[in-house]
């Protein structure tokens, strides 16, 4: 509403007008309603093709409706316009983790934490593919570095 594309979230708590959403509280008018959250994307998208958080984003709000093809299309064009942004490759490592293709998914992941090696929820997602690929001395040490 502001002008600034913030990371789709599930709002926790509900009191009158006021949602809930990860660490505030937000009015509800400010809040994209998931069922609306592709098209307000879509929307910052025709203004600025290239932005990798907004077409990361509409990808994970896809996602969460079931288009999962068009999540992973969003990604695939977010890290083709925007190497760097290490949200979106850390988005398809999560999507490829669900779907148990743990290659892809650990690729992505280590290509996230590569790109913000100070970002301790890149570093959990790959130890939680690692968890599922019972590398357990490689799991650990990503997990002990998150923490650290």
């Amino acid at each position: 509403a502001r002008g600034i594309v913030n990371a789709p979230l599930i709002p926790s708590k509900v009191e009158g007008d006021k949602l809930w959403v990860g660490r505030a509280w937000v009015k509800k008018e400010e809040v994209v309603p998931l069922a609306k959250a592709v098209a307000y994307y879509s929307t910052i998208l025709q203004s600025d093709s290239k932005s990798a958080a907004a077409l990361d984003y509409r990808g994970f709000a896809k996602q969460l409706l079931g288009d999962t093809e068009g999540a992973m299309q969003d990604w695939d064009r977010a890290i083709k316009v925007d190497p760097t942004h290490a949200n979106s490759f850390a988005s398809r490592a999560l999507h490829w983790l669900n779907a148990g293709k743990f290659d892809a998914a650990l690729q992505d992941a280590t290509a996230a934490s590569k790109l913000q090696p100070a970002n301790a929820n890149f570093l959990v997602i790959r130890s939680s593919i690692r968890i599922r690929r019972r590398e357990w001395d490689s799991a650990l040490v990503d997990a002990n570095e998150a923490l650290r």
